[in-house]
C-alpha cells in the first residue's frame, strides 16, 4: 500500500497518516516532520528551506522534490509508505510520478482531508506554533485551496484521488479511509 494524504494544516492528516501506518505495517513520511528535521539539523536543504518556513510561504519544489529523493534513498527503502503533505502542486505531483516509477512503484491511493477553513482556524489556534498564527493559517490555506485543483486533475483521472471528510471523531473518520483502502 502506497498512499498519499492531502490537506490543509489541521485537516487531520497527520493523524490519519499515522492511525494508517500504525495499524498497517507502514513507514510514515511526514514532509513537515521532515522539513523541520532538516532546519534543526542544519542540513543543507534545511539551511535552503528556513527563509520560507520563517516567512510562513510553502518550500519551492525543487526542494521538497530533493527531500523526497533523499527519503526514498535512504537504506530502508520503503517499499510500503504514507506521504503526509506531498505533492502539493502538478510539478511535485509530475516529479513523484516519476521517482515512484524509477522505483518500480504504483500507488494505491491519494487521500484529500476536507474540512472548513473556519474550523481549520479554530483547530490550530491552540497549537501556538508560529506558523499557526491566524494570518499565515489563511495565507496557506488560500494556497492550499488554489493548488489542489491542480492534484485533482493530475490523479483524478487514474481513479486513485478520494475526498475524506475531515470531521468527526477520529475513529470514524479512519474507518471511513480504510473502506476508501479495502481491495
Amino acid at each position: 500500500m502506497r498512499v498519499i494524504f492531502l490537506g490543509p494544516p489541521g485537516s487531520g492528516k497527520g493523524t490519519q497518516s499515522k492511525l494508517l501506518c500504525e495499524r498497517n505495517g507502514l513507514v510514515y513520511i511526514g514532509m513537515g516532520d521532515m522539513l523541520r528535521e532538516a532546519i534543526i539539523q542544519h542540513t543543507p536543504l534545511g539551511e535552503r528551506a528556513r527563509a520560507y518556513v520563517e516567512a510562513g510561504q510553502l518550500v519551492p519544489d525543487e526542494l521538497v522534490n530533493e527531500l523526497i529523493v533523499e527519503r526514498l534513498k535512504q537504506p530502508d527503502k520503503p517499499q510500503r509508505f504514507v506521504i503526509d503533505g506531498y505533492p502539493r502542486t502538478q510539478a511535485q505531483a509530475s516529479a513523484l510520478d516519476r521517482l515512484l516509477e524509477q522505483h518500480g512503484l504504483a500507488l494505491t491511493a491519494v487521500l484529500v482531508m476536507r474540512v472548513d477553513d473556519d474550523e481549520i482556524i479554530r483547530r490550530l489556534s491552540g497549537r501556538q506554533r508560529d506558523d499557526d498564527k491566524e494570518e499565515m493559517v489563511r495565507s496557506r490555506l488560500a494556497i492550499f485551496n488554489r493548488e489542489t485543483a491542480a492534484i485533482a486533475a493530475h490523479y483524478g483521472p487514474r481513479r486513485i484521488l478520494h475526498e475524506v471528510k475531515g470531521t468527526g471523531e477520529i475513529e470514524a473518520v479512519y474507518n471511513t479511509i480504510a473502506k476508501i483502502l479495502q481491495p
